[in-house]
Order: structure tokens, then C-alpha cells, then sequence
């Protein structure tokens, strides 16, 4: 037994590395920080990014609620003459006369068409007192107007003379 612990003190006795394992053991270390670098490098960039995002975001909020809730001028650049009356006068005048004299001030109202002369007519004879003529001569028997009235299924016309 004596042998069997003496076998396994030699085994377990340190060894150094060589000199070529060191250097492999250095070049991965390297690499992991070059690989590291690299990540770090990445995420600056990502919350450079992220930061002029947010800004751009953060002012367009700002503009919406000035927009929104702020003070606002409802000048306009016509405004300024607004109440100069007598500039408005003298523009007014000078559109008008430049506009054509003949130039009608109103146009002509078309008069009013009756009903078709094809629709069955009804007539109701309104008779007027002694004081009714009077201010009637111009339309005494004459018709004063017409209806359309419309009956389910059935249209006539009612004149009223």
C-alpha cells in the first residue's frame, strides 16, 4: 500500500506549463479581449443610436404640445390691414371700377315653371269679402298658387284662384 500512495503523490505533483501552452493560453486571452472590445464598441454605437432617437422623439413631443396646449398668434400676414378702412375703401373703389358697367348687379331670377299640365288638377274657389277685394284687383280671378298634393298612389294638383 505504501507503493500505491507514493504513485499518486508523484502524480499529483505540479507540473509547469510549457512555454507554448502559455502563449495559447495569452492569444485566447487576447482574443476574448479583442471579442469583448468589439461588443463594448457595438453597444456604444446601439445607445448612441438610441439616444439621438429618443432626442428626436423628445422634441417632436415638445413641438406637439406647443402645438397642442401652447400659445398660438392667429396673425396672418393679410392681417395687418385688417381694420385700415380707409385703404379698403380706396382698393374697394378701385375694383369697382375696373368691373364693366353693363355688368348686371343681379342676375335675372328665372320664374317658376308649374306643374305639368298632364296631372289631374283640383280647384278650390276661395271666395273674399267686400275688404279682401279692395287690396285684390291686381289678382282677382287669378290663380295664386298650386300644390302638389300626394296621395298614396295618386298625385294631383291643387290650384287656388
Amino acid at each position: 500500500m505504501q507503493k500505491a500512495s507514493e504513485n499518486q503523490q508523484e502524480a499529483s505533483v505540479f507540473t509547469p506549463p510549457t512555454v507554448l501552452e502559455l502563449l495559447q493560453v495569452l492569444e485566447q486571452k487576447d482574443q476574448d479581449l479583442e471579442h469583448k472590445d468589439h461588443l463594448i464598441e457595438e453597444r456604444n454605437q446601439l445607445i448612441a443610436e438610441q439616444q439621438k432617437l429618443l432626442k428626436l422623439l423628445e422634441e417632436q413631443l415638445r413641438l406637439a404640445r406647443q402645438r397642442r396646449f401652447g400659445s398660438s398668434s392667429e396673425r396672418q400676414p393679410f392681417q395687418g390691414d385688417f381694420f385700415d378702412e380707409a385703404e379698403l375703401e380706396v382698393a374697394l373703389s378701385d375694383v369697382e371700377d375696373q368691373l364693366p358697367d353693363d355688368a348686371p348687379a343681379k342676375p335675372a331670377r328665372k320664374k317658376r315653371e308649374g306643374f305639368s299640365d298632364k296631372l289631374p288638377r283640383v280647384q278650390i274657389h276661395l271666395p273674399l269679402s267686400d275688404e279682401e277685394k279692395v287690396g285684390a284687383s291686381k289678382t282677382f280671378f287669378t290663380k295664386v298658387k298650386e300644390e302638389l298634393d300626394i296621395v298614396p298612389a295618386q298625385a294631383r294638383v291643387i290650384e287656388y284662384w
